[in-house]
Parts: C-alpha cells; sequence; structure tokens
C-alpha cells in the first residue's frame, strides 16, 4: 500500500502556523490556570505553592517562555513568506530545540511538523541556505530565539537539580 504525499496550498500552511502560534500563546494561560486551581485546592495562594515547589516555578517560566517564542514563531512565517529564508530557518530551528529542551513533546512535535511542510512547499534547500549563513547573521536573526534556547538550557539544568 502505498502512502499519498501530503498536498498543501500557502492558506494550509497559515492555517498551521496559526495553530502553532495559539498553542504557544494558550501555554501560559493554561499553566497558570492550573497553578491556580492547585493552590487553591491546598488551602494557600500561588506565591506559597511556588514557594514550596521549585519545580512548578520552573515549568512557570517555562511556559512564559512560549508566549515570546509564538512571536518568533510569527517573524519566521513573515521571513518565510517575503523569501528571507535563512533567517526562517534560524529561528525555526532554534525553536525545535528550545521545545526539545523544555520537554515540550507536543511542540516539538508541532513546530518540526511545521518546519517540514514550509521547508517542502516553499522547496527551501537547508544545505544551500546554512552554507550561506555567517555568524554575524546568525546572531543578528537568531538572538531572540538564542535567548530562549539558553533559558529553556537554564530550566533544564535546574530541573536535573532538583531530581
Amino acid at each position: 500500500m502505498k502512502l499519498k504525499s501530503l498536498k498543501v496550498s500557502e492558506k494550509t500552511i497559515q492555517k498551521y502556523f496559526f495553530v502553532a502560534k495559539a498553542f504557544l500563546m494558550a501555554t501560559p494561560v493554561l499553566f497558570y490556570s492550573y497553578i491556580t486551581i492547585k493552590a487553591s485546592m491546598n488551602g494557600g495562594n500561588i506565591q506559597e505553592l511556588l514557594n514550596k515547589e521549585p519545580a512548578t516555578t520552573i515549568l512557570l517560566v517555562n511556559s512564559m517562555l512560549n508566549a515570546y517564542a509564538a512571536y518568533l514563531l510569527h517573524l519566521a512565517e513573515k521571513n518565510i513568506s517575503s523569501r528571507n529564508v535563512c533567517s526562517a530557518i534560524i529561528n525555526m530551528g532554534m525553536l525545535i530545540l528550545s521545545q526539545l529542551l523544555s520537554r515540550n513533546v507536543f511542540g516539538f512535535l508541532m513546530l518540526l511538523f511545521l518546519a517540514m511542510q514550509a521547508i517542502r512547499f516553499y522547496k527551501i534547500s537547508i544545505k544551500d541556505t546554512l552554507h550561506q549563513l555567517t555568524v554575524k547573521q546568525f546572531l543578528y536573526d537568531g538572538g531572540g530565539s538564542l535567548i530562549i534556547v539558553l533559558l529553556n538550557a537554564l530550566m533544564l539544568y535546574a530541573t536535573l537539580k532538583l531530581m
């Protein structure tokens, strides 16, 4: 049995980007709601919960970074549609890495799928794009994403130290 390839249009790619941005924007709100409910069930407030459980504090900061990641994903979408492919590839790659570091499996798979579909639809050559890349351009185009990756790496280190 032969599998059919998934044919996508530009409108479909835009829908994928919208869903990914909505997920990343909703994460902090959902997690804040969760810790509010958890704190009220324990008979305290959020500040006491965050002081008592440092792992919850780390997860809260991690979820707050997803809102910034949604903004960077929006910039990547604008860059890829305006054919600034190098910047888009850098940001998408760094965002995928940040989701992996934050142990967000759904976010990682969603962004990986989105990147693969965008690469396939816009016929982007990763090899040629990376050959054109310079260190200065990497730091200029991927500076915001690099901050998220570094903060997620720090959060992963702190989580591992708590275990």
